[in-house]
This record gives structure tokens, C-alpha cells and sequence, in this order.
């Protein structure tokens, strides 16, 4: 059952309500992303009426809240017979939303952010010239044929277990007259590499083997360096046989190509348990974040990398942190230190491998940083209650008289952070953190689905943005692409689709990297919504990850947790969840 309690806008305790019918909804896609009603007697809308106390439901058996928010307004007469209406609540973002400014508010930042030069990079182990690289790539296509009697029969007629990186994969086939097996493989190396070899291990044979750097106009390869990003290799087998390909590499990758560029990146050596960076940057000086990229791409979004920062202070290494972080620009927020080195260990990675591409180091003064903004606004409407992720980032920005609050924040949160997200939790808290997909920690859920319903439409997909920023004393321009083979909406599979986008407060060249990832991310993708019905509990927030399992035929798949509704059962005895998912 559910409990809906009456609390001053303080947390002052008013009433418990004679509620039923209390159904809360949650859509990660507004706004104000909660919302709930309920059902209750005429007699205690005296109580509702008194503007600004806040509205919380809770399960009765475990105490989890469900929803917290204010009281909105009555919907309707459910029944005037027995003198019940229908009360409608949304979040807290409610009160933000709604507010408007008396006049123009600057945050101009009164601070300043110091870029400390590295002088050098290195690392406890390196890739070189000659080492593996095909654990990085993702097989983004991989078909079957039997031959039986010289005809090319169904794919089933095969079956293929393991993965064809790392050397457990086996193909079976069936057939008293099967003259041989031909598995197809395609690879994407998700970066344009420098390649020395590429072979097939094992006791199948390859017949072909071509590269390409488009995945469209592809070319025979021969043992030697050549440049290129996808592979498609074509294997010949009898009835039973396995294969393992391996791509080797032709040239290094060292801790200085984390200097160097964007495309460019430091990987450390696959066996090697020391995966660690240290940066020079030539004197003690103060240091409080750390910005970095990670991934061959960054379009690379399942790959989730965590690690940890660390200090040398008085001839010792002191922790900094550790962070979680997929691709896009990562932020390492810590306290003021003073130091000349800096070291970063990879402690794990899930999806993928290390690779860091991008490395800054600096030292910010400002107090009008993005989190300081929205505490500062926020405060100004009698909010107590911050969840905020530290940030560096600022911006110049005015809020214009007669914007609302709630917009003009999540509008700086986009053009500035990029995919972070600033949210009132399910207690009520203000929110703002990075949409950090955590694969490694998903909730395991036992649902029964109903039949998948996928549409899949790429009308409106973009692969390719041009973000554009056009200040008074300069314009700035970046562009980034999904070139990510294994991506059924990047350029190598449906062509370029390019947008331009502008923004007005991108006035530097990361803040519009970030801003222009965001907005691939956001136009770049074609969702493949699934639902699901499981029992209602408390907690759940937008963009968790299930890992989801089906009742009746055991299959599963990792989700997205988008939004969901929840209802009663019979008599309202117990309540279900209907989520919204998205596969990832």
C-alpha cells in the first residue's frame, strides 16, 4: 500500500491523508520529470489548499518513498456521491519552473581558470608496435552459411558460440553432405589505426581479408603496414572448427598521444595490472580538476572506465579521488593541492579497454561554477536540499527578465555539461549529476514482458553535428561524428546526416566539444523502446540500468530505465510498475 503524508515546505509534519488511488509517474525526458495523484476526501482539501506544503508518498511496508513534491491542483471530481476529488502533484522543479525573474541576473564568474602546461607524460606500460589490438574492436556484423552439396543453406543450420577477439569461438555445423562452412566477421577498430598484421589463428582458413576506412569502399590486405579502421575477414571451415582473428598493430601507443590530440590515444598494455599515467607538469603548482576523454571515440558509450587520481605530495602519492566515467569529457573535481605530478590509475573497465585520449590539467578560482549558479537560484526560491556534483566548468550568463528559473538552468546544464542531468530526485533533493551509464552495477529485474514492439525509424537521426558558438570577439567551431560502424545510425551504415546547431554560452573550444557530443548523442540514435511490468519499489530513478530477465523464457538484456507509471492491482492490495525501457 501506499502512504500520502502532508509535510510544511520546512519537512514539519501536518497529516497523514485518507488517500487511495495514489499513483506516482516518473518520465526522464521532461522537464519536471515526477508527477502523481491520488484520490481524497473533500473534507481535507483545506489542508491542500494552503500553497507551498509538499506532498510525500511512501510504501507502507518498507518506508521507501515513492514521491516528493508539492500539491498542484484538483483534477477533477472522482465521485461526488461519496464527496472524493482527484489531487494532482508534481515535483519540486514545480517551484522553479514557475518562477520568473524581476530583473536581469548576471553570473559573470569573478575568477579565473589557469591551464597547468604537461611537460611530459609516462606510463608503467605502454602498447607498442606489434601488440594485439583487435580486444578493442566491436563485431558489428558476423553471418553464416552452410554449403551442403554445393547449396547455401539457413544460417541455423550452424551454430557459433564464443567471441571471434579472444579466441573461444567455435562454429558446429550439421549435414551429412555439408562441404564446408563460411563465417563472414566484420570488425570495427572504433579509431583509424596504423596496422602491421592481421591474421587468423586456429583451424580455420581465411580466405579473404579486406580493410577499409569508411566501411564502404573496402580493399584487399596483404601482410604489411596499412591504415585502416574496419575489417571484414571471410572464413572457410568443415563441419566443426574454430577461429580467432588478430589484428596487431603498427605503431605504439605511448602516454604522450594523451597530449597530443583528441584522436590520438595512451593504452596500456592488455596483461598488465599496473595501468597507470603519470603527468609532469614541470613545478609544484595548484591543481583542483583534472579533464579527460576516454575511449577510442565518443561515440564509445558502453565502455565504462573507473578510475583514480592521485597526488605526489611530500615524496608520497596521496589520493585524490576515483571516478566512474564512459565516453565524452570527464571531470575530475578534487580539493586544492599543490604538486608537480600527477598519476592516473585505471582501476577497471567494463565493455571495453583503457584508452585515454585527452588529458588537461588546470586550476580554477571561480566561485560561479555551474553548481554554484544553481545552488545560488535555487536558494533564492527556499531550497535546502543539493545533491550537486562539483564542477569547474563556468559560464558568462544572463538570465533574462521574465525567464523561468527551472528552464534557464537546465539550458545552461546542456550548452555547459553537456550529458549531465539536473533533476529533483524521488526524496526531493536538487540533483545535478553526469548520465554515467553504470553497466557494471545493474539492477537485476525479473519482468514479465510483454512482445517486444520496436519501431525503427532513422528519419530524424543526425550522425554528424556542427556546433557553432559566435561571441562578440570570436566564433568557435568543432565537429563530431558517429563513425561507429557497430551503430545502426552512424555514417558508415545510413550515410552523413548533418546538422548545425548553435550555442550561446559554448564560449570555449571544450565547452563546445561537450556541447556538440550532447547534441549527437541526443539527435544521433533511433530509441528501441521495450516495457516491462514489474512489482513497485522505491527508488528507481531515470537512466538506471536493468539488467532485465523474462519470466517465462529466461531471456535477458541490459535497459535503460527511461520512465515508468505505477497502478494498483485488484482491490489495491499490492501495486505494479510499468517501466518504459530503452536497450542500451
Amino acid at each position: 500500500m501506499i502512504d500520502v503524508t502532508l509535510y510544511e515546505a520546512d519537512g514539519t509534519f501536518v497529516d497523514t491523508l485518507t488517500a487511495t488511488d495514489a499513483l506516482p509517474n516518473v518520465d526522464g525526458t521532461r522537464s519536471v520529470r515526477r508527477t502523481a495523484n491520488f484520490t481524497v476526501s473533500i473534507s481535507e482539501l483545506a489542508d491542500l489548499r494552503v500553497y507551498g506544503r509538499l506532498i510525500k508518498m511512501t510504501e507502507r511496508s518498507t518506508g521507501g518513498v515513492l514521491f516528493t513534491g508539492y500539491y498542484d491542483d484538483v483534477v477533477a471530481i472522482a465521485n461526488m456521491e461519496e464527496g472524493t476529488v482527484r489531487v494532482a502533484c508534481r515535483d519540486k522543479s514545480k517551484k522553479l519552473k514557475e518562477a520568473g525573474f524581476d530583473e536581469d541576473t548576471s553570473f559573470l564568474g569573478n575568477g579565473a581558470t589557469t591551464t597547468r602546461a604537461i611537460s611530459s607524460a609516462s606510463a608503467t606500460s605502454e602498447l607498442s608496435a606489434g601488440y594485439e589490438i583487435q580486444g578493442y574492436a566491436d563485431v558489428y556484423e558476423q553471418t553464416v552459411v552452410v554449403y551442403d552439396l554445393g547449396v547455401a543453406k539457413r544460417v541455423n543450420d550452424a551454430t557459433v558460440t564464443g567471441d571471434i577477439r579472444d579466441g573461444d569461438m567455435s562454429i558446429t555445423a550439421s549435414g551429412s553432405n555439408v562441404q564446408k562452412v563460411v563465417l563472414d566477421v566484420y570488425l570495427d577498430l572504433k579509431a583509424t589505426e596504423n596496422l602491421q598484421q592481421i591474421r587468423l589463428d586456429n583451424t580455420g582458413y581465411a580466405e579473404s581479408i579486406e580493410i577499409s576506412t569508411d566501411a564502404v569502399t573496402w580493399a584487399a590486405y596483404t601482410t604489411g603496414v596499412a591504415t585502416a579502421r574496419y575489417i571484414h575477414i571471410q572464413i572457410t571451415g568443415t563441419l566443426t572448427f574454430t577461429a580467432e582473428i588478430k589484428v596487431y598493430a603498427g605503431a605504439s601507443y605511448p602516454a604522450s598521444n594523451a597530449l597530443a590530440d583528441n584522436e590520438n590515444s595512451w593504452r596500456p598494455s592488455l596483461s598488465d595490472l599496473q595501468r597507470e599515467i603519470t603527468l609532469d607538469i614541470g613545478s609544484s603548482q595548484q591543481v583542483n580538476v583534472l579533464y579527460l576523454r576516454w575511449g577510442l571515440n565518443d561515440a564509445e558509450r558502453r565502455t565504462l572506465v573507473n578510475y583514480e587520481v592521485f597526488a605526489q605530495v611530500n615524496n608520497r602519492w596521496m589520493s585524490l579521488g576515483a571516478w566512474y566515467s564512459n565516453s565524452g569529457l570527464a571531470e575530475a573535481v578534487f580539493d586544492t593541492v599543490a604538486a608537480r605530478y600527477f598519476k592516473i590509475r585505471v582501476i577497471n573497465t567494463w565493455e571495453g579497454r583503457p584508452a585515454l585520449r585527452y588529458v588537461k590539467i588546470e586550476y580554477c578560482t571561480s566561485t560561479q561554477t555551474i553548481d554554484y549558479i544553481i545552488k545560488t537560484v535555487a536558494q533564492g526560491e527556499s531550497e535546502t536540499e543539493f545533491n550537486l556534483t562539483p564542477t569547474k566548468r563556468r559560464t558568462k550568463m544572463t538570465f533574462e527578465a521574465g525567464q523561468k528559473k527551472w528552464d534557464g538552468l537546465q539550458e545552461m546544464v546542456r550548452n555547459v555539461l553537456g550529458n549531465w542531468e539536473l533533476f529533483y530526485s524521488v526524496d526531493g533533493t536538487l540533483t545535478l549529476k553526469p548520465k554515467v551509464l553504470r553497466t557494471d552495477q545493474a539492477k537485476e529485474i525479473t519482468a514479465m514482458l510483454p512482445p517486444f514492439t520496436i519501431t525503427f525509424s532513422d528519419a530524424d537521426v543526425k550522425n554528424e553535428i556542427i556546433a557553432i558558438y559566435e561571441g562578440q570577439n570570436n566564433t568557435l567551431r568543432h565537429v563530431v561524428k558517429n563513425e561507429n560502424a557497430a551503430g545502426s545510425t552512424s555514417i558508415p551504415r545510413i550515410g552523413r546526416r548533418t546538422e548545425v546547431v548553435r550555442s550561446s554560452l559554448a564560449d570555449t573550444a571544450d565547452k563546445l566539444a561537450t556541447f556538440a557530443q550532447r547534441e549527437l548523442s541526443t539527435r544521433g540514435r533511433v530509441t528501441t523502446p521495450a516495457e516491462a511490468t514489474v512489482a513497485a519499489a522505491a527508488g528507481y530513478e531515470p537512466y538506471d540500468i536493468w539488467s532485465v530477465t523474462e519470466s517465462k523464457t529466461g531471456t535477458s538484456g541490459l535497459f535503460i530505465l527511461t520512465g515508468f507509471n505505477i497502478t494498483a492491482n485488484k482491490e489495491q492490495a499490492t501495486y505494479d510498475l510499468r517501466a518504459k525501457l530503452e536497450a542500451v
